[in-house]
């Protein structure tokens, strides 16, 4: 039976500002029911960010007080991803994932979630070991989410273990994940033989690597027939943060008709829009940048702006939840975006 499942996204004007999910608990959105929140912070995305922490801690407290147990029993219950770095025109959000089961099943195809979490020792992140584990439990979350196959899969979440002391553990850690979501969704036909170098991944992970984490939280998302949900998933690759024919091609396969931006009615169908993308080294189609020769603003920062103001111009709103550290996500020198939305012929 396909976990029929819908997102929903809450504006939030500061890193403890949870009024948009409270709002959504008032409204009739049961706790239990949550297994995702995905937090987009107004903070730097830097080490010494504590915006992220603080979020964190809120959004712990919040769902401990309302389903009766510990922050640390909340977490595991429901997947906190807390981004920083809120460039340009981002606009800080909350997207909540929750299952809608209880709904009749439909003959149509919406969104299902599923997930695995499951401990794994930090000395082996960002190895082989370690890629073939998150293919593992990308199958048992793509079974438990009521999708056929893990290929059918058309994003995956996943919060992992890294190494502490440098950033190339955690870029090691990063891409191997994502090289384990490649294998298990058929993106990849082989794992490549290190973590360390550049390589094109798949169009359909977003993961971040935390020293402080000892579990890896893996949650799946895909399209299935007999969901009730009222949603559908889209995602796919960006060759740069030039690439609007890139995002144009995933609004397309949700009905969007991108000419050059989606009109205000489908700007309210829209739901979700997450995206993964460094700035290419050097040049973008052969142009010059200078995004690596700032000292006063890493790099990582200003591609987040450049990808996010591109895919905001197409969608027609700036509450993006993006994201750099895009190793083996997508082009080796872009990145990838996903997009939920409310269904064309939605039932009220």
């Amino acid at each position: 039976m396909p976990r029929a499942s819908e997102l929903f996204r809450c504006p939030a004007r500061s890193a403890d500002d949870l009024s948009g999910l409270v709002a959504l608990c008032r409204s009739g959105l049961a706790l239990e029911s949550v297994r995702a929140i995905w937090c987009k912070t107004d903070g730097t995305g830097l080490g010494n960010d504590y915006s992220r922490a603080y979020a964190d801690t809120a959004i712990r407290s919040f769902l401990a007080e309302g389903l009766g147990c510990t922050p640390a029993e909340a977490a595991k219950r429901v997947q906190i991803v807390v981004s920083g770095g809120s460039e340009g025109i981002v606009s800080p959000h909350l997207l909540v994932l929750a299952e809608t089961e209880g709904s009749a099943p439909s003959s149509e195809v919406g969104l299902v979630s599923g997930s695995d979490r499951q401990p794994f020792a930090k000395a082996k992140t960002g190895t082989q070991a370690h890629a073939n584990f998150t293919a593992d439990m990308v199958r048992r979350a793509a079974t438990q989410a009521g999708l056929d196959r893990a290929s059918s899969s058309a994003f995956v979440m996943v919060k992992s273990p890294a190494q502490p002391g440098s950033s190339l553990a955690a870029i090691k850690a990063r891409a191997a994940v994502a090289a384990g979501v490649g294998l298990a969704t058929g993106r990849l036909s082989a794992l490549p033989t290190a973590f360390d170098e550049p390589f094109d991944g798949p169009d359909n992970v977003f993961v971040v690597a935390r020293s402080d984490e000892t579990e890896q939280h893996v949650v799946v998302l895909g399209n299935a027939a007999g969901s009730s949900s009222r949603q559908s998933i889209a995602s796919g690759a960006l060759a740069d943060p030039l690439d609007a024919m890139g995002v144009a091609h995933v609004a397309a396969a949700l009905g969007f008709a991108a000419a050059p931006q989606l009109s205000a009615a489908e700007v309210r169908r829209v739901v979700g829009v997450i995206v993964k993308g460094d700035p290419p080294a050097g040049t973008i189609r052969g142009f010059a940048h200078t995004m690596e020769m700032d000292p006063t603003l890493p790099s990582h920062r200003q591609g987040r702006a450049a990808y996010a103001a591109m895919i905001a111009a197409i969608i027609g709103m700036p509450a993006i939840f993006v994201s750099g550290g895009a190793d083996g996500h997508g082009p080796a020198q872009g990145g990838l975006v996903a997009i939920v939305a409310e269904k064309l012929c939605r039932r009220d």
